[in-house]
């Protein structure tokens, strides 16, 4: 038994560059049932960061700064409150150089599971790739 599971999704789409740098939007969803579904609190999203990149930009809710993870890797992060059934939330990084690859994790405190209570994201490219666990 895991515990209560929180269906929350995360995908991360690179924008067009323009004159400041390269944009990237990541996509957090609960995918929970309207009324019915768990709301999860305390939601960390960290996006890993590529070696020498510099942050130009960023948005959403409760931008953090940068800062060095529980794995010593330099991530983006942003801390939502909460994220009832059904909400999204879409955050954006602008890098003042493209990433050829980047990848995150979202982190909840509440409702507490027993086992991984993260979502992993990453880069989704035009050539294929991966979003949303």
């Amino acid at each position: 038994d895991l515990g209560k599971l929180v269906p929350l999704a995360a995908r991360l789409t690179a924008g067009p560059q323009g004159p400041n740098g390269a944009t990237y939007t990541v996509q957090v969803t609960n995918a929970g049932v309207k009324k019915k579904g768990l709301t999860a609190e305390d939601v960390t999203v960290e996006g890993e960061l590529p070696e020498n990149a510099k942050v130009v930009t960023a948005t959403g809710a409760k931008y953090e700064g940068v800062r060095r993870n529980a794995e010593g890797k330099t991530v983006a992060a942003w801390r939502l409150p909460r994220l009832a059934a059904t909400e999204q939330q879409t955050l954006t990084l602008t890098l003042s150089q493209p990433a050829s690859a980047m990848r995150g994790v979202v982190h909840w405190a509440k409702p507490a599971v027993k086992a991984d209570g993260e979502v992993m994201f990453e880069l989704v490219t035009a050539g294929g790739g991966r979003g949303g666990a």
